[in-house]
């Protein structure tokens, strides 16, 4: 794997610095189920106003065809030159409105909008 660091101004966490975007991914890698729902399960407890958790995740796998093609397409051509290698796509779906309690606190002028964005994850090089 390569290791890129951030050339920053002050120091920042390991976390922070160490991450990049990869644009180039190893077309054979397959992710498997624990990869997969590891990642997810991170995704559950990521922290959200009044605790909402306003999002919706929907997978596709490369090895589910028709359904992989369709999310890829989605993509700008750009994209989908780097990420037709990956063995993984997350749509990442916003909820529009939060929940009663933020209605409460917040007024009925406190709505999200939709906005869809789809992740890659695989093996990169």
């Amino acid at each position: 794997m390569i290791k890129k660091l951030a050339e920053t101004e002050v120091e920042i966490a390991p976390l922070i610095s160490e991450r990049w975007s990869p644009r180039v991914f190893d077309p054979e890698f397959i992710i498997n189920e624990v990869s997969v729902k590891s990642i997810l399960e991170a995704a559950r407890w990521a922290p959200s106003c009044f605790g909402d958790q306003p999002w919706k995740f929907i997978i596709f796998q490369k090895k589910d065809a028709l359904q992989w093609v369709n999310a890829l397409n989605c993509l700008s051509v750009g994209n989908q030159n780097w990420a037709m290698d990956t063995s993984l796509l997350i749509a990442f779906v916003r909820i529009k409105n939060l929940s009663i309690m933020a209605m409460k606190i917040n007024g009925p002028s406190m709505i999200l909008e939709q906005h869809p964005k789809i992740f890659v994850f695989n093996q990169h090089i």
